[in-house]
């Protein structure tokens, strides 16, 4: 393993490293943890775990089945993890070069394990798996996935925060857009709590709505139901993606 993170993450980072050498043997090219556990915001209990594996072969040829026992085991070894593992699965030659329309599997909150794709959708997770990914199997991320230029990764970006204009979970989509707009115009990637800071700053009138958000993603879903502040949501995420067009 290289790099740095919560030490008390390694009973659940080990076992599923070594389950998934185990199962895919050198078919796993490597193991790359990233997200607010690496960079910052990590919650425990809260928190997703963030994680991409290469592999050697595309997904379709993968025993899918196998891996998601593996997934299992991760919840049923320590149940905090139920709903919480964000797993993308990706073929090396998809990430080695020009990234397009190949395929991947994504085990994340809310979703069973399932096919999906283009790779090309995954632009942001390729970003920052390259610029500040840490490998628990195998080499150093950039060693295997390609360059990503700050200006594609920007334009991703933008592109999610007008996907997140169509998402259900509203008290995410408020977060999550906080912190893409903060990304867009700073150049800089951050955490959820950073970007909900930062725009909370400058939109003190949403500064309710904001709250409201991060209390939710405490809570894990609870709350943030009634009719006012879900249409706030919706216009506040409207908002900021048509801003984010202008920059």
């Amino acid at each position: 393993m290289s790099g740095s993170y919560d030490p008390a993450l390694r009973s659940v980072l080990v076992p599923l490293g070594d389950d998934l050498r185990g199962l895919l043997g050198d078919d796993l090219v490597g193991l790359y943890l990233y997200g607010s556990v690496v960079v910052g915001g990590y919650d425990p209990g809260v928190s997703d775990l963030d994680l991409v594996a290469v592999t050697r072969r595309g997904v379709e040829q993968l025993d899918l089945a196998a891996l998601d026992r593996v997934h299992h085991k991760v919840v049923a070894r320590d149940p905090c993890w139920l709903d919480r593992l964000d797993i993308v699965y990706v073929a090396q030659s998809t990430v080695a070069g020009s990234i397009g329309q190949d395929s991947v599997a994504v085990i994340s909150p809310g979703e069973s394990f399932h096919v999906t794709g283009p790779a090309s959708d995954w632009l942001q997770n390729w970003y920052l798996v390259r610029e500040t990914g840490v490998a628990l199997q195998g080499p150093p991320p950039a060693d295997v996935l390609a360059p990503i230029s700050r200006a594609q990764f920007l334009a991703a970006v933008r592109a999610y925060l007008d996907y997140l204009r169509g998402t259900q979970s509203l008290g995410y989509a408020v977060l999550s857009a906080c912190r893409a707009f903060r990304t867009l115009n700073t150049g800089a990637p951050c955490s959820k709590q950073e970007g909900a800071g930062w725009v909370r700053d400058r939109m003190p009138n949403c500064a309710w709505l904001i709250d409201a958000a991060l209390a939710n993603r405490v809570s894990r879903g609870t709350g943030f139901d009634d009719v006012k502040t879900r249409s706030a949501a919706r216009r506040f995420v409207e908002l900021l993606s048509s801003q984010a067009r202008t920059i």
